[in-house]
């Protein structure tokens, strides 16, 4: 038997969908047949990618907020009602060669990273969870980080937030798995992406002898597990983080 995936008659709404990995998402689920809503709080970057995934004839909108305003996604995701959410915002800070110590790091910059990383998901996923469990059947599915499972330094509070997103995640698979709704997390090894500049050499290779895959991941690494735990293939998942990680860690 021939082994598809089809989420034709599906709704998905993809936070951060505007570049990168959540762009390779959208345009996924997309192809698999959901109608999808682009959100980015850059909204040319939202509408560009709706219409990317116009022209090669899938359905789209441009659905444009701040995953940190409450008022904002419960209006929006209200309105659009996805049976599949993608909570893929993130941030991570200013990353370079000097990531300080969390015990060198200024007050200030804690807060913006866990409204982006936690708030934002609990926001999104407050708002969309009365619509699934009115239909019967949900996917929230979020992004976290493997910098959360393995304690890279210079990451501690991003790390901390990525951590809380994906505790969270396992409690609402425990809450709304009766309804249908399955809930769980990726977390991600380093991608590397075309806008970053090369790393260089001595640091790259550093950094690589901590992956059994010798080589840092790219965008579209992560998009085949994503839509098939948006579809019924996944409907038996739930309250996991499942690592893309090309082995950098292997930790339960």
């Amino acid at each position: 038997m021939a082994f598809t995936i089809d989420i034709s008659g599906r709704r998905a709404l993809v936070t951060g969908a505007g570049r990168h990995t959540g762009r390779r998402f959208a345009l996924a689920l997309a192809q698999a047949g959901a109608e999808v809503a682009v959100n980015d709080i850059v909204v040319d970057a939202a509408e560009a990618v709706a219409a990317e995934i116009r022209a090669a004839g899938g359905t789209a909108v441009a659905t444009p907020f701040d995953v940190t305003s409450y008022d904002e996604v419960a209006a929006a995701i209200g309105a659009f009602e996805p049976d599949i959410l993608v909570n893929n915002t993130g941030a991570t800070g200013a990353i370079d060669t000097t990531m300080p110590r969390f015990v060198d790091t200024d007050p200030a910059s804690w807060r913006p990273l866990v409204n982006i990383n936690l708030y934002g998901t609990l926001n999104c996923t407050h708002s969309a969870l009365p619509a699934m469990r009115r239909k019967g059947w949900g996917r929230v599915i979020t992004i976290v980080s493997d910098a959360s499972r393995k304690g890279d330094p210079g990451l501690a509070v991003y790390a901390a937030s990525k951590a809380a997103s994906a505790g969270f995640m396992r409690t609402i698979a425990s809450e709304v798995g009766r309804d249908g709704i399955t809930a769980n997390c990726l977390s991600f090894g380093t991608l590397a992406y075309e806008h970053l500049p090369p790393m260089p050499d001595d640091r790259s290779k550093a950094m690589l002898r901590g992956y059994a895959i010798r080589r840092f991941g790219t965008p579209d690494d992560p998009v085949g597990v994503l839509v098939m735990l948006a579809s019924d293939h996944g409907s038996w998942i739930t309250g996991q983080t499942i690592p893309v990680n090309g082995g950098y860690t292997n930790a339960l």
